[in-house]
């Protein structure tokens, strides 16, 4: 089986303590059956500690997190305790695999990192020319030569006609209430969330009235909607590509409207996809809205 990566992907790399939103907080950090055995036999004072904030309850493990939402091991510069004071061979899954994803495409594995990450958010948002792939070699680079997403999904026989390939932007009020009210239907992630739709919500009217489609960056835009097409992909065998690129553009209007209404669109695309791109629930609802 195939590998399919995006260009930026080996120039991947954790940003650890200078990442201002570590992946060690926020979440239930699970802990694989291997992992949980290993810290169970664990020994020294890190062994006890191990023990002490790993909860098991009919047979699944995870994390004790704190009062604040975090890691007991996520110290006070961002690093990590297990990491620091041994390796990362003893992390458990998901703390050594995240944000990394795969999904799969007929005979091809796709995979990529989430734009839950800010450092994705960088990689993805910081060249200016059309997002391309390739195929993974043994050592986890991207082998020549690279492809647009259109000669990709005609390598994966999937057929889209190019027109519907390009991000347009151009709203209505009524499009983008449609945009919103979808978004508004899905479950919050967190209070930050809820406020952050109310107060889109208040300003949409403005910001449409602003709007000019001169204010976008197509080649930005076209690069956040390819890629979310590219990660939706598998939807494309129960969903249907039509929904699949529908889902794709739905989702790339409101991180423009977020972006234009709070000026960081690097933020808003995070956070997008903490709500969305995270939360299959709210994945599987905006396909019954589209």
């Amino acid at each position: 089986m195939e590998t399919i990566i995006p260009e930026f992907y080996p120039d991947f790399s954790c940003k650890a303590g200078q990442c201002q939103h570590s992946c060690c907080r926020g979440w239930e950090i699970d802990i694989d059956q291997d992992t949980a055995a290993r810290y169970r036999s664990m020994p020294g004072s890190l062994g006890d500690r191990l023990r002490q904030n790993m909860l098991t309850r009919e047979g699944h493990s995870c994390f004790r997190m704190d009062e604040a939402g975090k890691c007991p091991f996520l110290r006070a510069d961002g690093l990590c305790q297990i990491i620091r004071e041994t390796s990362e061979e003893n992390l458990c899954v998901i703390c050594t695999m995240h944000p990394r994803f795969f999904t799969y495409v007929g005979s091809y594995e796709l995979a990529g990192t989430g734009l839950s990450c800010e450092k994705t958010v960088e990689l993805l948002l910081g060249p200016s020319g059309p997002l391309r792939f390739g195929v993974l070699t043994s050592a986890d680079q991207a082998a020549a030569p690279l492809m647009d997403l259109p000669v990709l999904l005609a390598k994966l026989e999937l057929t889209v006609p190019a027109e519907e390939l390009q991000y347009t932007a151009a709203f209505t009020l009524d499009d983008a209430q449609f945009v919103l009210d979808c978004l508004t239907q899905t479950e919050p992630i967190d209070a930050d969330w809820q406020q952050s739709i109310e107060d889109l919500q208040r300003r949409l009217p403005g910001i449409i009235e602003s709007f000019q489609p001169a204010m976008v960056d197509s080649g930005c835009f076209n690069r956040i909607f390819h890629y979310i097409l590219y990660r939706q992909l598998e939807q494309a065998a129960g969903q249907g590509l039509p929904q699949v690129l529908s889902f794709a553009y739905l989702n790339t209007d409101f991180i423009l409207l977020s972006g234009l209404a709070t000026g960081n669109l690097h933020e808003a695309l995070r956070r997008w996809s903490e709500q969305i791109e995270y939360d299959p629930d709210n994945v599987a609802l905006l396909y019954t809205l589209i």
